[in-house]
């Protein structure tokens, strides 16, 4: 065991490699030693071609920048997200390939990411929920400046951001224990509902 831990130290050590485990077999009337390394890589460079979200902000989102340490199952992860972070601003059937390209340096490689966002997800129709009355005039008045509105992209992030804007709508007239939250619904048809629920007291 220890002649095992120092080579797996010495790898590691090494610099060349992210991981690396030892496993033991049976060999006859000794054992065989397997020793199975992660080639340890060093993203370089990063370019996205077909994107439509803000590269600097999609990056961040996905955790990939110049300097970060790359392995196989990185590339996995990143695609997952790729995936997660277009659901999220719109873009549900987003596709996303990723290729790390050697470079002169055995430790670095080159990330390109090639998005395919599909089409966008959008708003059908818009439903309002009001309490404690959806009658009272000044909140009836004020519902329609809600934002986004039918045909925009249903994006997670502007509705957040939207239900906050709201919000501070309604105090400024006098509506000073409210709170605006959003839920999306998809029909047998495909078609999308935002329901926005208000609680608006006085």
């Amino acid at each position: 065991p220890e002649l095992v831990r120092r080579s797996l130290d010495e790898l590691l050590e090494s610099g060349k490699f992210a991981d690396a485990r030892a496993e033991v077999e049976a060999d006859g009337d000794g054992v065989r030693l397997r020793i199975l390394v992660t080639p340890r890589r060093v993203i370089a460079d990063v370019r996205v071609t077909g994107g439509v979200l803000a590269e600097d902000l999609l990056l961040r989102a996905i955790g990939v920048q110049v300097g970060k340490e790359l392995t196989e199952a990185d590339l996995e992860r990143i695609r997952a997200r790729l995936r997660e972070e277009h659901a999220k601003h719109g873009f549900p059937s987003a596709r996303a390939t990723l290729l790390a390209i050697d470079t002169d340096d055995p430790l670095k490689v080159a990330l390109r990411i090639d998005l395919e966002p599909g089409a966008p997800q959008r708003i059908s129709t818009r439903k309002f929920y009001a309490w404690p009355d959806p009658e009272e005039p000044v909140l009836r008045g004020l519902l329609g400046q809600y934002q986004p509105n039918r045909g925009d992209r249903a994006d997670e992030e502007q509705l957040e951001a939207a239900d906050r804007k709201f919000e501070l709508l309604l105090r400024a007239r006098g509506f000073h224990r409210d709170t605006v939250s959003h839920a999306l619904e998809k029909d047998a048809q495909g078609k999308l509902t935002l329901k926005v629920n208000v609680r608006a007291d006085q």
